[in-house]
């Protein structure tokens, strides 16, 4: 009996025991259970930021819920969480529960990241706003075209956000008689304040290829906001190809709210064909192109008062030999001053040239090489008959330029025939003056006519094109330069007339 009673003490001891234990290791075993719940069968918590639950998928990892909001990235970084979500198994409940707290969602910040703040609202006004931006700095005559020709679309109001302006080119802008006044270009690293003021209905994005890398943040976020149409204006055609702006701008493509364009009209057919072709879209790409030229109040237009306005003929471009053949262009040019002094020593009858002007006095010929660079070597009976007209202001180079009676392009290579657009050719429209053209010259820059141009030969070269230009009279070659002075007018209103239609498209595009 006893020892029974002693088994009992014993076991009621070690009970008490137990009881003891679970008490120091357990807050209390009244609200805790003995095992703890396993993580996956407890609750998920409120998120006490939005008031509501964030719903996090089953079978979304660790990426899902540490990744930032794809308008806060770039392509790149998308593209390799993007991947990285392929590559890893979908987690079970309890990795998603073992997410440390600066992790998870309820842990985010509530204030939104100023990158993600809203733009501001589009104009109420029945204005159209415009945004142009140019981050290269280097294409100043670009700019100031497509300045010109959406300013003096009507409604338009526009603003510019340039690296630079160059060589007088602000002066030149300033005087444009466009729709609304023009306010101070603005530097580029003002662009993303602006657009948290207010949202263009337009954007331009003069040097694509760069504006595009600088602002491809904004870019991801006005397209979502819906509201922007993108202007997007190339130079390079040949590096459209790749991944890197297709990443970028082909959301922009399959949401109809973007049209490439040119600067000629071959350039935008290589940017079909070779570049964008490889972009795999589901839509067509738009593809324009704009003549880039615009109004310049000259120094000295040419006249019929002045005895030598036709006598002068330029080159531009850089002086370097290996573009140039000057001791072949020197030669020529005796050879022309040697044939003036001849016609002007009263060899008598038959001695002109059938056709040439009596009046001219070829002693006054000057071949102006407007450019940059080391000079060749001038031989010394010619150093009055040449001119190296360098480090000049926009006004004073198309002004210079509008008092020759002919240009002679140099092209670096036969790029410019294909895949890039040469200055030369839209800066001969500018001034005013005949340029000397092949047939392929034609065929590429197709917005010209051969009746703009002294028109080459195939087995003729431009210098012989010259002296047979120089045998023309005088009225001939200033009637030349009259025609390309009207047709540079014309082209200058129908950009604004090919504009507005653009314009009218793009708002029909967008949300407004």
């Amino acid at each position: 009996m006893v020892r029974r009673l002693f088994v009992s003490l014993a076991s009621l001891f070690c009970l008490a025991s137990i009881l003891l234990v679970t008490f120091v290791l357990y807050d209390s075993p009244i609200s805790r259970p003995l095992f703890p719940t396993p993580s996956w069968a407890r609750p998920k918590p409120a998120n006490t930021d939005n008031g509501a639950a964030e719903k996090v998928a089953p079978n979304q990892g660790l990426q899902h819920v540490a990744t930032a909001h794809p308008s806060t990235q770039s392509p790149e970084a998308q593209s390799s969480q993007a991947d990285a979500k392929l590559e890893t198994p979908s987690a079970s409940p309890s990795r998603v529960s073992s997410v440390a707290p600066s992790q998870s969602p309820s842990a985010a910040p509530s204030a939104t990241p100023v990158k993600n703040k809203p733009f501001g609202p589009l104009a109420t006004d029945g204005s159209i706003q415009v945004y142009l931006t140019e981050t290269g700095g280097s294409h100043d005559e670009v700019s100031a075209a497509f300045i010109h020709a959406f300013g003096t679309v009507g409604k338009v109001q526009l603003q510019s956000f340039l690296l630079l302006q160059r060589y007088g080119i602000k002066e030149i802008v300033q005087d444009f008689n466009l729709s609304s006044p023009l306010p101070p270009a603005k530097d580029p690293g003002k662009f993303r304040p602006a657009l948290l003021e207010r949202t263009p209905h337009i954007l331009i994005f003069t040097t694509c290829e760069l504006d595009t890398e600088k602002y491809h943040e904004e870019l991801d976020q006005l397209l979502e906001e819906g509201h922007t149409y993108l202007f997007c204006v190339f130079h390079h055609a040949e590096k459209w190809s790749g991944p890197k702006y297709s990443n970028w701008l082909k959301p922009w493509v399959e949401a109809r709210k973007i049209s490439f364009v040119a600067l000629s009209p071959h350039t935008g057919h290589f940017m079909e064909m070779n570049s964008l072709s490889a972009w795999d879209l589901p839509v067509n790409p738009a593809i324009l192109s704009l003549t880039p030229i615009f109004p310049v109040k000259l120094l000295e237009e040419p006249d019929s008062t002045r005895a030598h306005t036709d006598l002068d003929f330029a080159l531009q471009g850089d002086y370097d030999p290996k573009r140039r053949d000057y001791a072949t262009i020197f030669k020529h040019l005796s050879q022309f001053l040697s044939r003036g002094d001849d016609d002007n020593s009263g060899g008598g009858a038959g001695s002109e040239s059938e056709g040439e002007d009596e009046n001219a006095n070829k002693s006054e010929l000057k071949l102006h090489l407007l450019g940059h660079g080391p000079h060749p070597d001038v031989p010394s009976t010619l150093t009055s008959n040449v001119a190296f007209d360098e480090r000049l202001n926009y006004t004073a180079f198309y002004s210079i330029l509008s008092r020759t009676f002919a240009l002679l392009p140099a092209f670096a290579d036969d790029d410019y025939l294909d895949r890039k657009a040469s200055s030369s050719v839209p800066a001969a429209l500018i001034a005013g003056t005949p340029i000397v053209a092949t047939k392929d010259i034609l065929n590429a820059y197709s917005y010209m006519r051969s009746k703009w141009v002294w028109f080459q030969k195939q087995g003729e070269t431009d210098m012989e094109v010259v002296g047979r230009v120089l045998s023309m009279t005088r009225e001939e070659r200033l009637e030349k330069m009259k025609v390309v002075r009207e047709a540079r007018d014309q082209i200058i209103s129908d950009n604004t007339k090919k504009v507005t239609k653009w314009v009218n498209s793009a708002l029909g595009a967008i949300k407004t």
